[in-house]
């Protein structure tokens, strides 16, 4: 509580308003304790880390261990990675997928050799956009955080009277989602993946551009292509460039595409990501769906002469029906 000559907006007197520096003083202090125990248990197990769980909702991996590095992609909560390297607060991680970039320390806990996250026999997915995590199983609790679609967890009970589950967190301790806002885990559909893919990407229109996202908060345009294949079953490269030269991905005429086939585009010659420095996907009814750096998730025609002007090529999952 501030004193009560601040607090009524009157003249502070120099006592007052050292007193309000000191408390503020002993705040910084409180939380930077808080910090360094966070990052001293981390280090207590670093030395020998190789996996870690994230447990962010959604935490920013970049290109250096510094802040205002560039966001080359994102580390999600529930998320098993390799721990490769440990620079001050930051680890250099590698993501299921083999991207790897630099995330804080403090958003990983280390995992056991033998254990993993969630277990198998009681793993869940988020299917909303967004789903709060909450301390207590009431729409009244607090939340702990806001998960997002596709989010992987360790349910541990479900309460069919109160309609939440409730979930391990990674590290210990339990959180409350509502039972409704969970689906099982993503498998490769037997039958008609290219539906399920268009089906995964029209839920997600209206989510904002985001370079380096691949969560509804923001996502580019190849975290966005990924995610809907994570939501079929499907595990594909990152980048754009990496996902036209995926060996999963047949070569396929523009002139016969497809609902679920992809769409690149660029300026460039090559195939790098200076060439390939964009992707969509075909819906099967004259448009595509992409996520465009000033609309964020959309569909466009495919007749659309900026992007006929720059398409390089079209590739179809192999398995695909």
């Amino acid at each position: 509580m501030l004193p009560n000559t601040l607090q009524e907006g009157r003249p502070c007197s120099v006592r007052c308003r050292l007193v309000v520096i000191l408390r503020g003083r002993a705040n910084i202090r409180i939380r930077a304790r808080k910090a360094i125990a966070a990052l001293s248990r981390w280090e207590a197990h670093s030395m020998h880390v190789e996996h870690a769980v994230v447990t962010q909702n959604v935490s920013p991996m970049r290109a250096q261990p510094t802040t205002d590095a560039e966001q080359v992609s994102q580390a999600i909560f529930g998320e098993v990675v390799r721990v490769l390297a440990q620079d001050g607060a930051y680890a250099r991680i590698q993501t299921p997928d083999a991207y790897e970039g630099w995330i804080f320390a403090e958003h990983l806990v280390p995992l056991t050799e033998g254990d993993t996250y969630p277990a198998p026999t009681s793993a869940a997915a988020v299917a909303a956009l967004f789903l709060p995590l909450l301390r207590e199983p009431s729409e009244r609790a607090e939340a702990i955080t806001i998960l997002t679609l596709g989010t992987m967890l360790q349910v541990a009970q479900q309460d069919v009277r109160s309609g939440y589950c409730a979930v391990s967190l990674p590290g210990g301790g339990t959180g409350y989602v509502e039972a409704a806002g969970l689906m099982d885990p993503p498998v490769a559909p037997v039958e008609d993946t290219a539906a399920c893919l268009a089906q995964a990407g029209k839920k997600l229109i209206g989510v904002p551009y985001l370079w380096g996202g691949r969560t509804p908060f923001g996502m580019d345009c190849s975290g966005f292509i990924q995610r809907i294949f994570f939501l079929c079953g499907r595990t594909i490269p990152r980048d754009a460039h990496d996902q036209a030269g995926f060996a999963a991905f047949d070569a396929v005429d523009l002139r016969d595409v497809r609902q679920g086939d992809l769409l690149f585009f660029g300026r460039g010659e090559g195939m790098d990501r200076m060439g390939i420095t964009h992707v969509g996907m075909c819906l099967g009814d004259g448009r595509f769906i992409h996520s465009a750096g000033s609309w964020g998730v959309t569909t466009t025609s495919m007749d659309d002469p900026h992007y006929l002007a720059i398409y390089r090529c079209a590739r179809r999952l192999r398995s695909a029906p």
